[in-house]
């Protein structure tokens, strides 16, 4: 609560305009959004075929209206994790041709309408791949694979009502050599134009 009230007075006092919270459960969300009310409209919580949401809360983000924010979506570096949680994409991957990673993030982005990934990039080459995921067009068949593999299936897809529109922010720390960061925002709008717009951080 200490670290909500920072925000709400940030908020009163005019220096943010909206604040998002990470790393916290459903009851954790449920007190910010008491205190901040409509302010609060993000939340991010780790979530990857390696590293589900035993919570829910991104269901309970999608209950909310809040975007959710998915940190190390392609399972991180640091933590140790089980990679046959990625076999299922990796077969995936072989019949469009194209990296698992890509599946994974093509996967994860058809979870909520409001999902942004924020996968880490090494180089050019694989910021590129990331892009090309909101491209990748899922089969229902690979969908329901996917979905029914031992650790996505301890979690349901969101459904969501309306328009169909999706986001994703890709936040990449690229190679020195490239830029030293790089913020790229892709909307899909209906009729499936895609708009980048990149900026340096």
């Amino acid at each position: 609560e200490d670290q909500v009230g920072a925000l709400k007075q940030l908020l009163d006092e005019g220096v943010i305009r909206y604040a998002g919270i990470s790393r916290v459960d459903n009851a954790q969300i449920d007190t910010a959004r008491e205190m901040l009310g409509d302010k609060l409209v993000a939340v991010q919580n780790q979530f990857s075929p390696s590293h589900p949401d035993p919570e829910h809360t991104m269901e309970h983000c999608a209950e909310l209206g809040l975007a959710f924010v998915c940190w190390s979506p392609l399972g991180g570096f640091l933590d140790a994790f089980d990679q046959r949680a990625y076999d299922p994409f990796r077969e995936v991957a072989g019949n469009h041709g194209c990296s698992y990673q890509r599946v994974v993030l093509a996967w994860e982005l058809s979870r909520y309408e409001r999902l942004f990934t924020i996968p880490s990039a090494r180089n050019p080459q694989e910021i590129n791949d990331s892009f090309a995921a909101t491209e990748l067009t899922l089969t229902q068949d690979e969908l329901a694979m996917l979905n029914a593999s031992p650790v996505a299936a301890e979690f349901r897809a969101i459904r969501t009502i309306g328009r169909a529109r999706f986001r994703t922010i890709i936040a990449i720390r690229a190679a020195a050599f490239f830029v030293p960061s790089v913020a790229c925002s892709l909307q899909n709008r209906p009729g499936n134009n895609l708009h980048c717009k990149m900026f340096t951080l």
